[in-house]
């Protein structure tokens, strides 16, 4: 079982799903969407119909949306932009305002977090990384 990670954040191996490499100025958003019970496949068909129009905005380099594991109603939406102006974009325009709208069906508020990409890594240094992390989660404290 992989460790639990706090609310709003992935795990390396949801990054590195994403195929993803951070470069510098990039931005990643994280919403976690916890429907009320009986709303949970309403929410779900919801996202599936708005990844297309997500991963067709300018400055949209990825977009995947999970369901929680833990919690059969609480899914996971990750997106990736270009920069800060790309995000800016989708969050003042038409599509974004459409997943607002799902907040009518949602148990709780929609939990967002926005990170820039700092550093640049090179695959070299994210396989590395994975292999250092990996070896620690399969060492007991």
């Amino acid at each position: 079982m992989a460790p639990a990670l706090r609310k709003g954040w992935i795990s390396l191996e949801q990054a590195l799903r994403m195929k993803v490499i951070a470069r510098t100025g990039q931005m990643f958003m994280t919403a976690l969407l916890a429907a009320k019970q009986d709303k949970r496949q309403e929410l779900q068909q919801a996202l599936v119909s708005i990844l297309d129009g997500i991963q067709r905005q300018p400055g949209c380099l990825d977009c995947l949306a999970s369901q929680d594991l833990e919690g059969e109603s609480r899914f996971h939406l990750h997106l990736v932009w270009r920069d800060r102006a790309a995000l800016e974009a989708f969050m003042a325009g038409e599509v974004y305002h459409i997943l607002l709208g799902a907040l009518n069906i949602l148990a709780a508020p929609m939990e967002f977090q926005i990170v820039a990409a700092v550093d640049a890594i090179s695959p070299m240094e994210l396989a590395l990384a994975q292999t250092e992390i990996l070896a620690r989660m399969a060492s007991p404290p």
